[in-house]
């Protein structure tokens, strides 16, 4: 049974997954293409804070929005993943991937490359091969590459294994003094779970410490969760009561606050601020919670992958573009 998109983390499951994503891939990038309008919950809001600064993609495009000012980040190709490195050193994508006709097929499978860009001043181009499908992500101070299949995680700044046992998936502060993530042990019990009940496949039980001797909560979607760069808060998806999908953010210690939406992919920031992709048969959008509102806001229509960046990191990915469309004026 295909219930949703964390069934790609099921190697048994794996020809099921295959059928999903290949019709909701489908579905997804046309709502993208289409540029598709969102069930508005609420109306569309930009982040008022000082420093609001996050990335997105939009129709396999790479953009920011800084401070009120959006760009376009010229890469040449299109993009199915990206990450960029809290401290604004390194940019990280996956290269769409199209067959010989020009048809779009499966969003990051295996064989392929990560393109990793320096946005130093002195700007360097790197081509990793992975060897099975991922998602990047911006954690533990650098850019990871975890797969869906082996779960093995990848430095993309250092082209080595990242291991932080007993995690077996996880995230991490930039320090990596806080860890977030379940072990092998909890994904063994989920299995199990699922022999007599399916549903629990997409249930597993959230740690933290650097053991994962503290259980955090017993989250849905066992790859969707997120740490802030300064290891203070932790966010995930799990059940509110009356079985309804919830938006959680905790502190390391203290009870979670939670809002009655779900999602996939989420970025945390270091104040507890949350952004993350809903994708709904009308449209894929990302939006924002504010720890303590009542609700959560559209932020970007037709959009997906958000990650929250510094001002620093969008100040030199606007430098980046500018060399990358002028190299005679540099």
């Amino acid at each position: 049974m295909c219930t949703s998109e964390r069934t790609r983390w099921e190697g048994k499951s794996r020809s099921c997954f295959v059928r999903w994503l290949g019709l909701s891939s489908l579905l997804i990038w046309l709502i993208l293409l289409a540029g598709g309008e969102s069930s508005a919950r609420t109306p569309t809001r930009r982040v008022s804070r000082p420093g609001s600064c996050y990335a997105f993609l939009r129709r396999a495009s790479l953009w920011t929005t800084c401070e009120g000012k959006r760009e376009r980040i010229q890469l040449g190709v299109r993009v199915d993943d990206f990450a960029v490195s809290v401290d604004g050193s390194h940019l990280v994508f996956h290269k769409h991937k199209e067959d010989p006709s020009g048809d779009s097929i499966m969003p990051n499978s295996g064989g392929s490359h990560l393109t990793v860009i320096s946005l130093g001043d002195k700007t360097g181009v790197t081509a990793i091969n992975v060897e099975e499908a991922g998602r990047l992500s911006a954690t533990c101070g650098t850019v990871v590459h975890f797969e869906f299949w082996s779960r093995h995680a990848l430095d993309a700044l250092t082209a080595a294994p990242l291991r932080l046992p007993p995690y077996q998936y996880f995230r991490c502060s930039s320090d990596r003094r806080s860890i977030v993530g379940w072990t092998e042990q909890d994904d063994a019990e989920r299995r199990k779970r699922a022999e007599s009940d399916m549903t629990a496949i997409e249930s597993i039980t959230l740690r933290t410490g650097q053991s994962g001797e503290t259980t955090v909560a017993s989250i849905y979607g066992p790859p969707t969760f997120d740490i802030s760069p300064n290891g203070e808060f932790v966010s995930y998806f799990t059940w509110l009561p009356g079985k309804q999908e919830g938006l959680c953010v905790a502190r390391a210690s203290g009870s979670p606050r939670c809002v009655s939406d779900g999602g996939h992919v989420i970025s945390l920031a270091n104040n507890g601020d949350v952004i993350f992709w809903s994708p709904n048969e009308d449209s894929s959008d990302i939006r924002y919670w504010h720890l303590g509102s009542p609700q959560t806001v559209l932020l970007e229509k037709g959009a997906s992958n958000p990650q929250w960046i510094t001002p620093e990191a969008a100040a030199r990915l606007h430098e980046w573009n500018e060399r990358a469309q002028h190299p005679e004026q540099h």
